[in-house]
């Protein structure tokens, strides 16, 4: 399904290229204040934030709004844990809206996950919240949970599920995850589908390596353009996949991709580790995003955001067959940095400070940085963008 997505009030967001402050932590919360943000854009234009908090317990997620095409924000809602476990809502949100009507939720609900911790960190759990009344305070339904598992670290004796997120496939949500329940590995990745909501199919297996010191964590998933067809037949689409590798030889966490002409099946998909022009390898937390060129989906631009670089990573062929370069970006370096589409010429990322900033001795903030994708022509216009959902 096509669906195209730019909205008209987003042209005035075209000067709006320094950063703008979605929301600064206060005094009272704790190190590190806010983190791991992710943004989407609404059908009617709105913008909306989200980000780990830490205000206090039990932990929860503030949903920022703003209808002007990222100018002002305010806080719209709370998505709290309203399990019968209450542990609250602690690490790595995301958000997506559906296109289609999943179950009892009509197209257009917004759905989210997020990493319910306890307070001592001993499980994990990946919560389903959806509101139906776009993310406005009091509509959040707490729906189902995709998986359970272990204690909260980062380390092989440990078996968490966390870092969830979303994609729409063929009439479903799929959501991508962080799972280290399996003893043969340290971490991979695999998704869980649903068609309602309710119930979500066992985890089927993405990115997973022999070596149990090898931790692929962190997917995000894109549709980026068309594969030609053989001997005259149609397009086949492509989807790609980033990833932080935790043990790889490059670098620790480096940037990985895999493309796939299914985004149910990643697995087979040989592993590229992500090289910028002077042989660069970026790391920690990438998010992908991809542009199309607004006549073809075999054309466009490819974005790859990672923590530990300003710049971001392009590349100018649909297919990633082209060689990355960097896009200069004032947008603060972040753990996590997501990145959104806003029309064929700009982005909007979106950032919420360093995973540790206690040497600086100072909370973070939310920020939202539009940063052009190229050089805009005197008195030109700025295109719609098309993003390409199957």
């Amino acid at each position: 399904m096509l669906w195209s997505a730019i909205l008209t009030g987003l042209a005035a967001f075209v000067s709006v290229t320094n950063a703008v402050t979605v929301f600064t932590a206060p005094a009272f919360y704790k190190k590190p204040g806010v983190s791991y943000a992710r943004a989407i854009v609404l059908d009617d234009g709105t913008f909306l934030v989200t980000s780990e908090n830490y205000a206090g317990e039990p932990p929860y997620m503030s949903i920022f709004a703003s209808t002007n095409g990222g100018r002002d924000w305010q806080e719209r809602s709370r998505v709290e844990d309203t399990t019968p476990d209450k542990w609250g809502l602690r690490y790595h949100p995301t958000l997506i809206q559906i296109p289609v009507a999943l179950g009892p939720y009509p197209a257009g609900s917004i759905v989210f996950s997020g990493t319910a911790v306890p307070t001592d960190g001993s499980r994990t759990k990946l919560h389903v919240f959806v509101s139906k009344d776009k993310a406005k305070s009091g509509t959040w339904e707490y729906v189902s949970t995709i998986a359970e598992g272990g204690v909260a670290q980062e380390q092989n004796t440990a078996s968490p599920v966390w870092h969830p997120f979303f994609f729409f496939y063929n009439g479903k949500l799929l959501c991508y995850f962080s799972d280290s329940r399996d003893p043969a590995h340290g971490s991979k990745i695999v998704f869980s589908d649903t068609g309602d909501l309710k119930s979500w199919s066992d985890p089927v297996r993405q990115v997973a390596y022999d070596d149990k010191e090898l931790r692929p964590t962190i997917a995000t998933v894109t549709q980026i353009g068309d594969k030609p067809g053989t001997n005259g037949g149609p397009s086949i689409n492509q989807y790609l996949m980033t990833y932080e590798y935790g043990g790889a030889r490059e670098t620790p966490f480096a940037v990985y991709y895999k493309i796939s002409e299914d985004p149910r099946n990643f697995d087979p998909a040989p592993g590229t580790v992500l090289r910028g022009p002077k042989g660069e390898v970026p790391s920690g937390a990438p998010y992908a995003a991809f542009v199309g060129g607004g006549v073809s989906p075999t054309d466009g631009t490819i974005i790859i955001s990672s923590s530990n670089e300003y710049d971001l990573y392009v590349n100018r062929k649909a297919d990633a067959s082209g060689p990355w370069e960097t896009l200069y970006s004032e947008a603060p370096k972040a753990y996590a940095r997501c990145v959104v589409p806003l029309n064929a010429e700009q982005i909007l990322v979106v950032g919420a400070g360093p995973l540790d900033p206690g040497n600086f001795g100072e909370l973070n903030s939310i920020i939202a940085n539009v940063v052009d994708l190229k050089p805009k022509t005197p008195g030109g216009k700025t295109k719609s963008v098309k993003r390409w959902i199957a």
